[in-house]
């Protein structure tokens, strides 16, 4: 029995932080979910931990119901019933991204993600854990000054590729400026030094001859 009131306590806090999760009170989850590196794709679906510990949560009042009040209650019925749907949902995340884009939620974590890029994405979720606590618990609470938030970032993260992009062409101007090789792509840009390479040597190599017959 108390195992049973243990598991239902648990179904129910866990039951609660989806909920939080999908009313857009509380973002860590998602924003976590973005820092990732190497993943094709970064949506974040709530509906298989949504329906998880919604089964959770049926299995365990069901099992304690049928232990107290009725020993023939079918405890078992809902709660498989929405874990199978929950592995289905786990299973076929990326399907159920594209076919529930229009009701996805959080709502936030919809306008955000048809607005920014993954570099901003993972941008965004970084700058969220240099934030004190209690900027990240208005910013939860605010979906407008979590916006606002996002903006600043975001132009904070286009500002800094354009200007490390303005760096790394100022240096191959500074350094190859007479090869006249700005805007080449890296390939070209090798074969061309391999090229002048190939020529100084065979310079040399003319000029010594010239002073060896001289």
């Amino acid at each position: 029995m108390l195992l049973l009131l243990l598991a239902l306590l648990i179904s129910v806090i866990m039951f609660g932080r989806v909920l939080l999760i999908a009313a857009g009170v509380y973002k860590a989850p998602v924003l976590r979910h973005f820092e990732r590196y190497a993943v094709l794709d970064d949506s974040y679906v709530i509906y298989a931990p949504l329906l998880l510990w919604l089964g959770a949560l049926a299995l365990s009042s069901g099992l304690l119901y049928s232990a107290m009040l009725a020993p023939r209650f079918p405890a078992f019925t809902f709660g498989m019933v929405f874990l199978l749907l929950a592995y289905f949902a786990h299973e076929h995340r990326a399907r159920l991204a594209r076919l529930t884009s229009l009701i996805a939620l959080p709502r936030w974590y919809v306008e955000l993600r048809a607005r920014t890029t993954r570099e901003e994405r993972r941008r965004i979720a970084y700058m969220w854990l240099a934030l004190p606590p209690r900027a990240r618990l208005h910013l939860s609470a605010s979906d407008h000054h979590f916006r606002l938030w996002a903006d600043l970032v975001i132009l904070g993260t286009v500002t800094q590729t354009v200007e490390d992009d303005e760096g790394l062409y100022q240096r191959r101007r500074t350094l190859h400026d007479p090869l006249d090789v700005a805007g080449l792509n890296p390939e070209a840009f090798d074969e061309v030094l391999r090229e002048v390479a190939a020529a100084r040597s065979g310079r040399d190599r003319s000029c010594l001859s010239e002073r060896t017959q001289g």
